[in-house]
């Protein structure tokens, strides 16, 4: 698996340190200027499961010198989702 840019993994780090166990962020890949990241839930009652992916921004804009919006996503099990900044 690649490791995600620095400054994203900061972003991740930063992000796990405040939400984990509730929520866990993973760098998957950064392609054609597409953040890929896994978010698996700890407890399957999380709701407005996208603010947590809002929130990820938040803290990749204050680490990182890029600016994304959340894409998409799509939820791969009943606790994990692929999403696309």
């Amino acid at each position: 698996m690649p490791e995600p840019p620095e400054d994203v993994h900061l972003a991740i780090t930063r992000f796990n340190r405040q939400y984990n166990p509730t929520i866990k962020a993973k760098f998957l890949n950064f392609s054609d200027n597409e953040l890929h990241i896994q978010f698996t839930e700890s407890l399957s009652s999380v709701s407005r499961i996208s603010d947590y992916f809002e929130e990820f921004i938040i803290e990749l804009d204050a680490c990182a010198p890029i600016s994304l919006a959340l894409k998409d996503y799509t939820q791969e099990n009943e606790a994990s989702y692929h999403v696309r900044h």
